[in-house]
């Protein structure tokens, strides 16, 4: 029932399209198989058969049930992308590389072109102007809030009279809420990953869906 057209008067509600990430060896996983989406191989060519496979696949699947699918009445200029950890940069990263997307806000991702542990960190250029969020634990896992941290200021040094990019940290586990400026705090992997495993939920309209509302992609 979340309205997200910004209009009091606007419909309610919104169709979810959720694509699974794949089987796969990467540095994330310590180049051993797990599930995770492919934020390392940056190319987003799409004339190129050698892309990014998995930014090739979600292009598929929005273009599918955003114009191709007469039963689902979709706003085109409404696309909005979400994510959680892996899944969160891989949102923030196919948000400011695919046209069409009108916002991205993500729960926890760090800094998707440059992780603590990548063989191969780069600058970002992105190809478009996407407005973007990234609300992530003071105390998150490894690296996390200080990588995601040092994303957002990047873009917005070198964006930010060209896009909107927000970095907020949240504290506390059952009712998280945000801290009133962002800050990254020392704490054992153990307690980020305790805070990283469960998603904001009280925090869904204030932030997210409140983020989205302001934007359209044309």
């Amino acid at each position: 029932t979340a309205k997200l057209t910004g209009k009091a008067s606007g419909p309610s509600g919104y169709h979810l399209l959720l694509p699974a990430a794949r089987i796969t060896k990467n540095f994330e996983c310590s180049a051993v198989s797990c599930i995770a989406w492919d934020t390392w191989y940056r190319n987003f060519n799409r004339s190129d058969l050698k892309m990014n496979v998995d930014v090739r696949t979600i292009d598929y699947f929005i273009n599918h049930v955003v114009y191709h699918m007469p039963n689902v009445h979709v706003d085109s200029s409404r696309v909005f992308l979400s994510g959680w950890s892996n899944g969160a940069s891989m949102a923030l990263l196919y948000a400011l590389n695919a046209p069409n997307i009108a916002a991205a806000a993500t729960y926890s991702s760090t800094n998707p072109y440059q992780n603590d542990n990548d063989p191969c960190p780069q600058t970002p250029y992105p190809s478009q102007r996407t407005s973007v969020l990234d609300l992530v634990n003071e105390c998150d896992s490894a690296g996390i809030c200080l990588g995601g941290q040092k994303f957002i200021a990047d873009l917005n040094n070198r964006y930010g009279n060209q896009l909107t990019a927000k970095f907020i940290t949240i504290t506390g586990y059952y009712q998280p809420k945000p801290t009133p400026t962002p800050k990254c705090v020392t704490c054992s992997e153990w307690q980020g990953l305790f805070y990283h495993g469960r998603w904001p939920v009280n925090l869904n309209d204030q932030i997210f869906y409140a983020f989205f509302r302001n934007y359209t992609s044309h």
